[in-house]
């Protein structure tokens, strides 16, 4: 049996950090209030301290990228990281109501599809996981309208194409706080939200931590390990502010009225939406695509030895729950296409845990 190494200490102590000067401050202690009360009564972040997880995240606060920059996070197979996400002060919500998953966190016709999907109706509210501060509220290129928000417990959440925004930059939310109105703006082919969830910056399947069948957390401690966090290099695709200092509070929505935006010009605008991070599998034309039916899912069976490579050895894996192609792929130190080809399956085929699959 391997034995794990838990990074569980030394992250807790900065999590928990974050989350007692939060809470010495009021930030992450639910009230009776309404969470969809209005912009009059919004709270906004002053000072560097009210910013969730700072130092965990290296002091980097931006509010122009999804991926805002490449902080090295790495850890090995043997050790997993303990995220408590969870406790009397900080509880969950699920992001919307009445939903059903169109399109699964993974490879999607040859790309990472980095979220999950949920049909929605237009308009239905969308709302905050956890408790924490809005980090971007913007259109933001595929993703249409967009909200992102940083929580005490240190992770992020994304949600995108909505029809409406209704918090801004820097203004401290509640869990099950409103923060938009679902839609299909971005490059979207029908009413759903994309939801993602990222740990320094860095995208994880949602499932991972969400049954979405129950719409309830697997558990108040979310352990990650490597082959969970995709943290490779970033693609061209994947825009970051390497050379963007990394951010203090640079436009609170009080105090700082006297600090002047920048003026960009349309040509600066036009190149910074080229850049932006692509992260759902669309064609490239300006042109919605309609909605294509579903092939029907090949259960995951080994192929025939006459299609297998010649192999010395075959090794086999068996599926975890919330494991993708991608991650296993990324395991094994090999590609989602290998696998397929040693599987006789498709990148879009649904892999169920228990059954067991061929990686070399």
């Amino acid at each position: 049996m391997i034995k794990k190494t838990f990074l569980f200490l030394a992250i807790s102590a900065i999590l928990a950090t974050g989350q007692l000067l939060a809470q010495d401050d009021g930030l992450a202690i639910p009230s009776d209030e309404s969470a969809t009360a209005g912009q009059d009564r919004a709270r906004f972040i002053t000072e560097d301290y009210m910013i969730p997880s700072y130092n965990l995240y290296q002091q980097c606060w931006s509010y122009d990228h999804v991926r805002a920059k490449s902080l090295g996070f790495s850890f090995t197979a043997e050790q997993e990281l303990k995220i408590i996400l969870v406790d009397n002060n900080t509880p969950f919500t699920m992001p919307c109501k009445n939903y059903k998953v169109i399109s699964e966190y993974g490879m999607r016709s040859g790309r990472m599809h980095t979220g999950i999907d949920l049909k929605q109706r237009l308009n239905d509210t969308i709302v905050s996981c956890f408790d924490g501060v809005v980090r971007m509220a913007k259109v933001y290129g595929d993703y249409g309208n967009i909200v992102v928000v940083r929580h005490y417990n240190g992770l992020e959440t994304v949600y995108a194409h909505l029809n409406a925004i209704t918090v801004k930059p820097d203004q401290i939310i509640k869990a099950g706080q409103c923060v938009g109105l679902a839609g299909r703006t971005g490059r979207a082919s029908t009413e759903h939200l994309h939801f993602e969830v990222r740990f320094l910056f860095e995208h994880f399947n949602p499932a991972k931590m969400i049954d979405f069948t129950t719409g309830r957390l697997w558990s108040n401690v979310l352990s990650l390990g490597a082959s969970d966090v995709d943290s490779t290099p970033a693609t061209p695709e994947e825009k970051e502010v390497e050379n963007t200092p990394n951010t203090t509070v640079n436009s609170f929505q009080s105090q700082q009225q006297e600090k002047k935006p920048t003026v960009k010009t349309e040509t600066v605008q036009k190149n910074e939406m080229e850049t932006q991070e692509k992260t759902e599998s669309k064609p490239s034309d300006a042109k919605v695509p309609t909605a294509q039916p579903q092939q029907d899912k090949q259960p995951v069976s080994p192929a025939p030895e006459s299609a297998q490579a010649p192999s010395d050895k075959a090794v086999y894996y068996t599926i975890q729950r919330g494991d993708t192609l991608y991650g296993i792929a990324k395991k094994h130190g090999t590609t989602v296409q290998k696998i397929c080809q040693l599987n006789n399956i498709t990148e879009d085929t649904k892999i169920k845990a228990d059954d067991k699959i061929r990686v070399k």
